[in-house]
């Protein structure tokens, strides 16, 4: 079987069934494909990444203070 690289970012645990993740695989690749996908920069999907981190630190932070209030 082929490496299929697209594969590699198959999600684990966003509640996607496998035909779920392939239909929207195929979406994104029509999307591609025909000119109206968005295209943006690297710079744009680091600054993404980083600002998800930093949503995702602060829930974190957030979450352990709730869990200390209650004790």
């Amino acid at each position: 079987m082929p490496h299929d690289p697209l594969m590699n970012l198959h999600p684990t645990d966003d509640g996607y069934t496998d035909e779920e993740w392939a239909a929207e695989m195929a979406r994104r690749i029509q999307e591609v494909e025909s000119g109206t996908a968005e295209i943006i920069s690297w710079e744009e999907v680091l600054r993404s990444i980083q600002e998800a981190g930093e949503r995702s630190l602060r829930l974190t932070k957030h979450r352990a203070q709730g869990n200390a209030d209650l004790h």
